[in-house]
């Protein structure tokens, strides 16, 4: 990362992703108090914020680069895996997706450059290209059975007997090291009240500990990954042992907030962006700030709904976006165009923050009297 002593809010060119760094430390830091108070392990995810200073927040609560190889992270794509290898020498990293043929040239890579590089099956017949690939390799793939645990997206039925004899095919191979079992209880994000998300969270805790101690009965010890961010930030009763692995936590944004995950005063990211226009005969601001600053996730809006949220000043909102412009408009009557004028600047939470933050190639981390204390480069685009 670079320091920027100097440098001010005011001064930033917009549009851009900017971090308030107390609350960003205290997210970290109150997850991490949940590990240490429940007796679990956190593996977070760090495709909110694709940094390197993110990571470490999230596994030590500051930037000291301790045991990179016991505090494993997750990933959501391989370019990612090999950013945090090159320039964090990550050593325990986790592609969080279901790996498929295509990418077995890259993983192998990454399996031979690190000292634990593991990947999410959910197939018999993935499984057995696996086994096929490390022959002519001459490697051992390090992997995670993936569970569905309710959210139907991906993952083996662990109610089938199938989830059982491919987990029992793996640990059996030479080939594979099956590490554990995972699952995202993705649905939590589907819910309308803290009592459904804490609900799902101890579905998925039963659904995994009883699949856990089936496997168990059967001669095979698993680590059991669990989690989201919303069941993170309410669930308390996990399983002692087991790996939580939750990443939004690190920003939060205008969903989570609507979820009841966090309060708009947790949420850490933002975007940044400059009045370029404003139209009296239209009651309507310009921003340079676009789809491709915020997205066009409407978060727990429907469709056609708003964009985020304009810290400040609650009365305005964001009627749409074009791919680089948004346009602003009041909620109610007359928008008073004298308290915008051109080259203002205005704060805007997005309603997921892992989109918005993904389109910027750095991210700015503001200390106090918002001072620029350092700027942190982002994994550059690509899968």
């Amino acid at each position: 990362f670079s320091t920027m002593d100097t440098k001010h809010l005011s001064d930033i060119a917009t549009p851009a992703w900017i971090i308030q760094e107390n609350i960003l430390k205290a997210n970290c830091k109150r997850m991490i108090q949940v590990v240490k108070d429940r007796g679990l392990r956190i593996r977070p995810h760090i495709k909110t914020h694709k940094t390197l200073e993110g990571a470490l927040y999230q596994l030590h609560g500051n930037l000291d680069h301790e045991d990179n190889v016991a505090n494993g992270i997750v990933v959501s794509t391989l370019k990612e895996a090999d950013f945090f290898a090159d320039i964090g020498n990550m050593q325990n990293i986790l592609y969080g997706v279901p790996i498929s043929k295509s990418k077995f040239e890259h993983a192998t890579q990454l399996t031979k450059r690190i000292s634990k590089f593991s990947v999410l099956v959910d197939s018999a017949q993935v499984f057995s290209e696996l086994e096929d690939h490390a022959k002519r390799e001459g490697i051992q793939w390090s992997v995670f059975l993936k569970v569905d645990s309710g959210y139907h997206r991906a993952g083996v039925d662990p109610t089938k007997p199938d989830a059982i004899e491919l987990a029992l095919s793996m640990s059996r191979s030479v080939y594979v090291n099956l590490e554990g079992i995972y699952s995202h209880s993705g649905h939590a994000y589907s819910t309308s009240s803290s009592s459904q998300i804490i609900d799902i969270a101890q579905s998925e805790m039963r659904i995994m500990r009883e699949f856990a101690e089936r496997l168990k009965r059967e001669g095979v010890m698993v680590s059991v990954d669990v989690g989201s961010t919303p069941t993170c930030s309410l669930y308390r009763d996990w399983d002692q042992g087991t790996v939580i692995h939750p990443g939004n936590y690190i920003y939060y944004d205008l969903f989570q907030a609507e979820l009841g995950s966090c309060s708009l005063n947790d949420v850490a990211g933002s975007v940044l962006t400059t009045v370029i226009a404003s139209y009296s005969d239209r009651n309507q601001l310009l921003v340079d700030a676009g789809a491709l600053a915020l997205s066009k996730d409407t978060g727990g809006y429907p469709e056609g709904g708003e964009y985020g949220y304009i810290v400040d000043h609650p009365h305005l909102r964001i009627r749409s976006l074009s791919q680089e412009v948004g346009i602003i408009v009041a909620r109610e009557g007359i928008l008073d165009l004298s308290r915008y004028p051109i080259g203002s600047k205005l704060r805007i939470i997005p309603n997921h923050s892992c989109l918005s933050a993904a389109c910027f190639p750095e991210a700015y981390l503001l200390g106090e009297d918002d001072c620029v204390k350092q700027v942190w480069k982002t994994c550059p685009r690509g899968w």
